[in-house]
């Protein structure tokens, strides 16, 4: 079973079990993708190993198909027969050391390539469900407050338009006693300011006695 049927089958399987326990859908699949992001986390380390093991084969076959040149440029080169004739099968020894590498490495990169469209398909499927998860909650939202509306037009909760008419009321009769505090009285007001005239017209003669000693000066 590939990774992505594998995690999905364990993820759908858990979340069914308590889906049938709970009732609260939005935590149950929290969970449920908090635990797909933890196998995701796993696969991408697992990639990233299974890369760094492909990188190590592809160094050593490079460095076997060098050894395998290395050795038949110095069998051509060797005046000795005995030690070309070495040169030779060391040769052939590196070659098929590479050639076993080759087959290795091939099966490597389909088992990579493999593990990394799941880690995609993985990740896109994360993706669906989280984009879900937010669409069931604007939904989940709109539908409680349109059933709050409902309790309100079917009267199993306050009355809001009595609510604002009592509140009316109230802010009126405050207008109102505002509107009717009792003015300062004409008569007092007249006194008031004549009293303040009386001062101002005592200070000026101040000024005016003041600067008339200072020219006498």
């Amino acid at each position: 079973m590939s990774l992505f049927k594998r995690i999905t089958a364990t993820l759908t399987t858990r979340v069914g079990n308590l889906v049938n326990e709970l009732q609260n859908h939005d935590a149950v699949v929290e969970s449920g993708i908090a635990e797909m992001r933890q196998a995701y986390a796993k696969a991408k380390v697992r990639f990233t190993r299974m890369t760094a093991e492909g990188e190590r084969l592809r160094r050593k076959l490079e460095e076997q198909r060098r050894d395998a040149t290395a050795w038949r440029e110095r069998a051509l080169a060797c005046k000795d027969e005995e030690k070309a004739l070495e040169c030779l099968r060391r040769d052939r020894l590196a070659s098929g050391q590479a050639t076993s590498l080759e087959g290795m490495l091939e099966r490597h990169r389909e088992f990579e390539g493999r593990l990394s469209r799941e880690i995609e398909a993985v990740c896109a499927h994360i993706g669906e469900l989280e984009h879900k998860r937010h669409q069931m909650r604007s939904r989940e939202a709109t539908a409680d407050a349109a059933w709050s509306i409902q309790r309100m037009e079917e009267g199993r909760s306050l009355d809001l338009e009595d609510i604002f008419e009592r509140w009316e009321m109230r802010v009126t009769e405050a207008e109102l006693t505002t509107d009717t505090l009792p003015t300062r009285d004409p008569l007092e007001a007249e006194f008031i300011a004549e009293e303040e005239r009386a001062s101002l017209a005592e200070e000026l003669d101040e000024l005016e006695r003041a600067r008339e000693s200072r020219h006498e000066d």
